[in-house]
């Protein structure tokens, strides 16, 4: 479905109108680092895993060959595209005690993105990249979600970050108009949006 805003796209209508899930993510790409095409669509997926992100790693070229070097081969293997989004995810997994395992611990799982984001950050230190990263990273194994706001950067503010919860989440207008109601204290739908001002970078 990449081929096609998802605004305008009949199959993507079509297909939501039939599925449920406990857990949705979904993702648009506005191509910052690597092609557009199908390998590069997010969200990235390994075993249990799934990994999003929205910003960009700071002068990705200049990095990226002593990134690769340090990955093990289950995640330097697991890339397919040329993203610096899918390599943070390879960095993720690395940060794994078992990329493969059938579960995660919520506790290992933060570890592994503060870990991956302390990788890049070091790199970045190394090689003196005078400009930030944005990474808004988000990771899920189903049952638990991760995700961050972080700029690699003490001036710069953090691309936006914004979360909604309730007990219903429904349509109250024609055209595509939603809201979340929240009837009691109970959040049984918990909403994360993400967006990156891609033109301060």
């Amino acid at each position: 479905m990449p081929s096609r805003q998802a605004w305008n796209n009949i199959n993507l209508t079509r297909l939501a109108e039939k599925i449920k899930s406990p857990l949705v993510f979904g993702h648009v790409r506005a191509t910052t680092a690597g092609s557009l095409s199908l390998d590069n669509c997010h969200p990235f997926k390994h075993g249990k895993l799934m990994f999003m992100h929205n910003g960009g790693i700071a002068e990705w070229p200049t990095i990226k060959r002593s990134i690769q070097k340090t990955l093990p081969d289950v995640a330097y293997n697991m890339v397919q595209g040329n993203t610096d989004s899918e390599w943070a995810f390879a960095v993720f997994l690395s940060k794994l005690a078992d990329p493969n395992a059938k579960s995660f611990t919520s506790h290992e799982l933060r570890q592994a993105m503060l870990d991956t984001i302390s990788t890049f950050n070091h790199f970045a230190q190394e090689f003196n990249v005078p400009e930030p990263s944005l990474m808004n990273f988000c990771v899920t194994d189903g049952e638990t979600v991760v995700a961050t706001r972080y700029i690699s950067s003490r001036r710069d503010e953090a691309a936006s970050l914004w979360f909604s919860s309730g007990t219903a989440f429904s349509e109250y207008a024609q055209g595509g108009h939603y809201r979340m109601a929240k009837a009691d204290k109970r959040e049984n739908i918990i909403m994360v949006s993400a967006n990156a001002n891609l033109r301060d970078m």
